[in-house]
């Protein structure tokens, strides 16, 4: 680097918000060059984001980019008494610093991390891999703290030393922890206006979430958005589901699932009947239950608005068109269905159409898996262009073709044209009635196309 070009480094350095230093080759010679020519000043003056993922063993480097103006700061590096003493001095460098997202190597039982944490009270998010219980307590009396994440959580004692902890925390990730102490940090923050949770297992873990943890959060009232994957499943019941659902009325996204898929499960379609009669906001859900029972048509039907998509996962099923009228009934406005495929791989089965735009749902058996019962939900009384039918798996039609012809009479079977008729998966359909219906559509396909 020749003295022209760090000149006209520093003209523009002001005009610099984000940074990023990465392991390109020659980034430890740059790194010398600033040190050299600025020892001890600083280069970017207003400097508001600093990603230093760089891996080399100088880094010491990065105090060239403490600005007062770093509001945000993400950082790896070896867990050192050198490095630990260079980042206590964050409160007053960077004393805008709002969010921290740092990792040590080898770190495991977070004394690193909960040793920079401590000189910064300002924090609003944080993520690190581990942090120790004095140093969890501490996060938790912060009154900025808004999101956290851990990969692993410390031993949390049974009694917990005050109830008023992460009064300001409104999300969580916990991510490749021990599920098996997620529970007792539920515990430690059920006071805390939690809004987003997301828990996902590590590895190896052989866990099966039941009815008490799931039951932990419901203290949580204000909770719009739910994750959790359990390694083997979930035993939980209808009745919980009922309970949760009513415990989140404000739930967006719901998401209950497993690393195994074929895990039994004994939730049914009752479980959905309360998500629709509580939930009024939800609009995502992924969860599998046992849809080979249909509730009874004694049930009042209750019409949800808002779920667009759903996941169904490997949910076993009996009768393609009773469930596709039940989930027609409660979920009026539910376009996609995502399944399981044979070989744990999801497939999206989207049924567009042109025209009048009708909303419309598709379920096959079990889910789209080799099916001969296809359904297809319509709002208004006409004719339809129904095209590109995507399973995403081998067709148990023929390929999908370019053209369509059209229908000759619209009052006659739709086997009367024979091929002529129909080009493949692509057909004009006639709903008889104007109100959401189900129409069985399997057999507008030709048998010998």
């Amino acid at each position: 680097m020749l003295n022209a070009d760090l000149t006209r480094l520093i003209s523009y350095a002001a005009r610099i918000k984000h940074l990023t230093v990465t392991d390109q080759p020659g980034s430890r010679r740059i790194l010398a060059t600033f040190n050299l020519f600025l020892p001890g000043g600083l280069l970017f003056q207003n400097l508001n984001t600093l990603r230093w993922l760089y891996s080399g063993l100088d880094f010491k480097y990065i105090q060239m980019f403490f600005s007062p103006t770093l509001s945000d700061l993400t950082f790896q590096c070896a867990a050192s008494h050198t490095n630990i003493s260079l980042l206590s001095a964050l409160a007053y460098t960077c004393p805008k610093l709002r969010q921290v997202s740092m990792y040590f190597y080898h770190d495991y039982k977070g004394v690193a991390s909960s040793a920079v944490i401590y000189p910064l009270p300002r924090i609003e998010s944080l993520s690190a891999v581990c942090l120790t219980t004095a140093g969890l307590e501490y996060i938790g009396r912060l009154p900025t703290l808004r999101w956290l994440r851990l990969e692993t959580l410390p031993v949390i004692p049974d009694v917990i030393p005050s109830s008023d902890l992460f009064p300001a925390l409104r999300d969580v990730e916990l991510d490749g922890i021990d599920v098996t102490s997620a529970p007792q940090f539920f515990r430690m923050c059920s006071k805390a206006p939690l809004k987003s949770i997301y828990v996902a297992p590590s590895g190896d873990s052989t866990f099966a979430l039941r009815d008490r943890s799931l039951r932990i959060l419901f203290c949580f009232s204000n909770m719009t958005s739910l994750s959790l994957q359990s390694p083997r499943g979930f035993d939980i019941s209808d009745v919980t589901i009922a309970d949760a659902a009513q415990a989140w009325r404000r739930l967006e996204s719901l998401k209950l699932t497993t690393v195994f898929p074929y895990t039994p499960v004994p939730l049914t379609l009752q479980s959905l009947y309360h998500l629709a009669q509580y939930c009024s906001h939800l609009r995502s859900l992924e969860m599998t239950f046992d849809a080979t029972t249909i509730p009874s048509t004694a049930v009042p039907v209750m019409t949800q608005q808002q779920l667009a998509s759903m996941d169904v996962a490997n949910s076993p099923l009996a009768n393609s068109g009773g469930v596709a009228r039940f989930l027609s009934d409660i979920f009026r406005n539910l376009r996609t269905i995502t399944a399981l495929r044979e070989q744990t791989m999801r497939t999206s089965m989207n049924l567009q159409l042109t025209a009048m735009k009708l909303r419309c749902i598709l379920v096959g058996r079990p889910w789209g898996i080799s099916s001969q019962s296809l359904w297809l939900r319509g709002r208004r009384e006409g004719h339809v262009r129904v095209h590109d039918f995507r399973m995403g798996v081998r067709p148990v039609y023929p390929p999908l073709s370019n053209e369509l012809t059209s229908l000759p009479d619209s009052n006659a079977s739709p086997s009367a044209g024979g091929k002529n008729c129909f080009d493949a998966r692509l057909a004009y359909v006639r709903f008889t009635y104007k109100r959401l219906d189900l129409v069985d559509i399997s057999r507008l396909f030709s048998e010998n196309s």
